[in-house]
């Protein structure tokens, strides 16, 4: 019949399918943002592009308050692509745009993003999370155990909680030991001002 066909299954170098759905993000037409999410991610599943193939014209990113938008990828812009997964939720609250796409997609894609975009497209892989304590790297020298500290008091309520709580498996668990454990070697240092640091390399990028 000449009708246009879509192999859910198969791997596909048409970017056909992500194009029309980047284009109905913001859409009166366009399902419930989470719905649409979904669809993108799995499309970028089966979007497996030739080394040379072009990149797209916008891309589907999420960033803090905002569950989904189209980026332009004009000169100057930078969106982080999630191939360390871990790191995408914490980009996303510095207010950064961060794409749409599973770990492993990102992964599998790396290369061809980086021929594609260049800099513009910042894997999270190649960043790091890092604490400043007063302007200065935390290390935690100077911390006090928690329990000879301002916050002994803390001690007794959380054993209790982790002892009889929802379980209810008492003091000789093997959680309860494990905590037990770690609220003896827990130390608490007090600090003026605390930050997260997102570093490249030793370049700071942005920090909270």
């Amino acid at each position: 019949l000449g009708m246009p066909y879509l192999d859910l299954h198969a791997e596909t170098n048409d970017p056909g399918l992500l194009t029309e759905l980047i284009a109905a993000i913001g859409s009166e037409n366009a399902p419930e943002p989470n719905v649409l999410l979904g669809q993108i991610r799995d499309a970028w599943h089966r979007f497996r592009p030739r080394a040379d193939q072009q990149g797209l014209a916008y891309l589907p990113v999420r960033t803090r308050g905002t569950p989904l938008q189209r980026q332009a990828m004009k000169e100057g812009t930078v969106v982080y692509l999630p191939d360390l997964g871990t790191l995408a939720s914490e980009l996303e609250q510095f207010g950064v745009s961060v794409l749409t796409l599973y770990p492993q997609d990102a992964t599998a894609l790396r290369d061809w993003f980086r021929s594609a975009y260049g800099e513009r497209v910042v894997p999270t892989s190649q960043l790091r999370l890092v604490p400043r304590v007063d302007d200065a790297g935390g290390n935690g020298n100077s911390a006090e155990f928690l329990s000879e500290s301002n916050l002994a008091w803390l001690i007794a309520p959380l054993l209790t909680l982790i002892a009889f709580y929802q379980q209810i498996r008492g003091i000789h668990g093997t959680a309860f030991r494990e905590r037990l454990d770690r609220l003896r070697e827990m130390r608490v240092h007090w600090v003026e001002r605390i930050e997260l640091v997102v570093l490249s390399g030793d370049v700071e990028v942005m920090r909270t």
